[in-house]
């Protein structure tokens, strides 16, 4: 299998709209390389040497489009016009187009006008990066220089230095920053030193509201790191803060400065003033509302909570024995014994009175009183009678509730529950740990009116699903000859209180709507509605797929495919299945996931890409990762054309026996 034939071009972040404008794609033509926009047309003729150093380029980020024409390296814009004749041996940086040429065995840099930028006097040299920094080499040792000449590191080191440091990401359109002997430095465009080179790191600070979206700030800073501790200066080089700094952070539009247990924030005015609590926990609590972005932190002082609204920079007085981030613009707060709940604005909306609370979720939260259990909404009416033993959370209209007879007693530092119809019983430290785990309650479900959906009574329910179904449990302890085993039994119930999938599973249930995975033993099978098995359990893994029709299994072979009846599609001979695009370097959450259906198949060092509709597509193509976003783009390379998702070919000329969708 060779490789090198198929390139899987996955193209990251946002999902842009691109207009057939906006990119340009390599396609192939009698052993020559050009470009084609997305409409299909060309806009560069196939007469360059296929380097693939630009595979898809997009116009809007791309000014300067290197190329190779018989041998040697020239520029072209991406409308294809010629900027720099085709004379060059070497590539050059497309970026800032500095050409690097040769004069009597040494190296310089012109511009993209053939005039001369750095003179021919290196054994060597980089290419330039966006500050226009380079490696160069003089008498066998490398420094590195900017493109005047001047020289940021001396010539000392026997190794190229490449030039990689995450500070440069951050660069504000007016400085760049500089480094010489090891320390950086800030100068302006023009060239004029605004920071001396005497700082470990520095950094654009940006602002982010609550949401993480970027915000153009007010004010720029740049935060300047000398050896552990961080000072700041504004864009004219005037130290705002000095060095002394633990931590400078942005939050909600604001500059906090952290120094041990105290905390600081700039004013308007540019002035660092005092927050007068011990401690200010930043972004513990965002409280997160529809049309609103404010953004609370929770604060302490003199041993008491409140909040700190960052934003308005407003506060909420310590005044609570505790308190617990907000949730649908209310906070759980305890004064003494008892809790209740405030609103965003420290508004006390339902009074301390209960032993406990929990958040709200749906409008609803529970709460205890005299050891028992219901629900109230968000004027504090009891919405749910206060009876039971324990209670969930509502999630998609309906909530947990364990229904066992007995009551909670506190002791000095536990919580007891005491049952009456059980010899079981948990307790919890400081209201959270919960010690012992074997227990036989009594859970079923409620809606939002506090009926009962079921009248079976489970060891433990979980949250329902969007799709309308949630998984339950029963505790269970089976003697044989061999011994005892006990542990818990899954089943399925929909939100009708039908039992989908009795409690059979001696683990999770996965569960697709129609057919079941179902684990007996250490094995799992599949199972339908009427609990037939379709599949005897004989799998150590049986996992669904995108592809109804398609299940991924686990032998003592490796991994493979399997039709719902059990028939073999793949042989389990792979090392690893995993799906083709499943990273965070490779999808952005929340936006549509590309395609699905094609997953990696690995053993040793093979590869295959296999599309679940349409099999393999062989041999496998490999993963790139250019600068935009929006669709998924299969490039082959020995065809020299796209294949977009709908299976519409970019290239001038459609390859002869290749349909990618269907393999070879």
């Amino acid at each position: 299998m060779h490789k090198s034939y198929l390139l899987l071009i996955l193209l990251l972040g946002l999902c842009l709209h691109l207009q057939a404008s906006d990119t340009l794609f390599v396609f192939k033509k009698a052993g020559k390389c050009g470009y084609v926009n997305l409409a299909n047309e060309q806009v560069i003729d196939p007469i360059y040497e296929c380097t693939y150093f630009n595979m898809i380029v997009d116009v809007d980020s791309t000014e300067f489009l290197p190329l190779q024409k018989e041998g040697l390296w020239g520029i072209l814009d991406t409308r294809g016009k010629q900027l720099l004749p085709f004379k060059y041996e070497q590539r050059m940086n497309g970026l800032d187009a500095y050409v690097k040429f040769e004069q009597d065995g040494k190296f310089g840099f012109t511009d993209i006008s053939g005039n001369f930028v750095l003179e021919a006097i290196y054994d060597d040299l980089g290419f330039a990066n966006k500050q226009g920094l380079v490696s160069a080499k003089k008498d066998s040792l490398w420094g590195v220089i900017n493109v005047q000449g001047e020289v940021l590191e001396p010539f000392n080191s026997p190794k190229r230095i490449f030039y990689q440091d995450p500070n440069f990401g951050n660069m504000s359109p007016d400085i760049r920053f500089i480094r010489k002997a090891g320390k950086l430095g800030a100068v302006t465009t023009e060239g004029d030193t605004i920071i001396a080179c005497q700082y470990d790191a520095l950094s654009n600070l940006k602002v982010t509201d609550i949401f993480g979206n970027t915000q153009q700030p007010a004010k720029r800073f740049i935060r300047a790191k000398q050896g552990q501790y961080f000072g700041l200066y504004n864009e004219q080089g005037e130290n705002i803060v000095p060095a002394v700094y633990d931590r400078i952070l942005e939050f909600a539009g604001k500059y906090f400065l952290i120094r041990g247990n105290t905390y600081s924030f700039l004013n308007e005015q540019n002035l660092v003033e005092e927050l007068p609590y011990e401690g200010v926990a930043v972004a513990l609590s965002p409280l997160k509302m529809p049309y609103t972005n404010k953004s609370l932190v929770m604060v302490t002082k003199a041993g008491k909570y409140g909040f700190f609204d960052a934003a308005n920079m407003r506060l909420i007085d310590p005044v609570y024995d505790q308190v617990r981030p907000f949730k649908e613009g209310f906070a759980p707060v305890r004064k003494g014994e008892v809790w209740g709940f405030i609103d965003s604005t420290g508004r006390q909306v339902i009074a301390p009175k209960y032993q406990r609370v929990k958040k709200f979720s749906e409008g609803k939260a529970g709460v205890q009183l005299n050891g028992k259990w219901g629900f109230i909404d968000t004027d504090g009416k009891i919405v749910v009678p206060i009876q039971y033993l324990e209670v969930g959370e509502y999630k998609h209209g309906l909530a947990g509730v364990n229904t066992a007879k007995g009551q909670w007693e506190k002791t000095d530092k536990v919580q007891l529950v005491v049952l009456s119809d059980s010899l079981f019983y948990k307790k919890r430290y400081n209201d959270q740990t919960q010690i012992s785990s074997y227990q036989k309650d009594r859970w079923t479900y409620i809606d939002e009116r506090g009926q009962r959906i079921i009248e079976g009574q489970f060891w433990k329910v979980n949250d329902f699903k969007k799709e309308g179904w949630a998984s339950v449990e029963n505790w269970f302890v089976d003697s044989t000859a061999t011994g005892t085993r006990s542990g818990n039994r899954t089943g399925i119930i929909d939100r009708n209180g039908v039992l989908l999938l009795p409690v059979i599973s001696d683990g999770p249930v996965q569960y697709n709507g129609e057919t079941f995975i179902v684990e007996q033993g250490d094995k799992r099978g599949l199972m339908n509605a009427s609990q037939k098995w379709l599949i005897e359990p004989k799998f150590q893994r049986l996992q669904f797929t995108t592809n109804d029709k398609l299940l991924l299994v686990k032998t003592d072979t490796g991994f493979g495919f399997v039709d719902t009846a059990g028939k073999e599609i793949v042989p389990a001979i792979f090392d690893e299945i995993k799906p083709a695009f499943l990273s965070d370097r490779t999808y952005t959450p929340g936006q549509p996931f590309p395609s699905p259906q094609l997953y990696v198949l690995k053993k040793g060092e093979e590869k295959i890409l296999y599309h679940l509709d349409h099999g393999p597509i062989t041999p496998l193509c490999k993963v790139l990762i250019p600068k935009r976003s929006g669709q998924v783009y299969f490039e082959i390379a020995d065809d020299g054309g796209f294949y977009l998702p709908d299976g519409s070919f970019l290239g001038i000329e459609q390859p002869a026996g290749v349909d990618l969708f269907r393999g070879r």
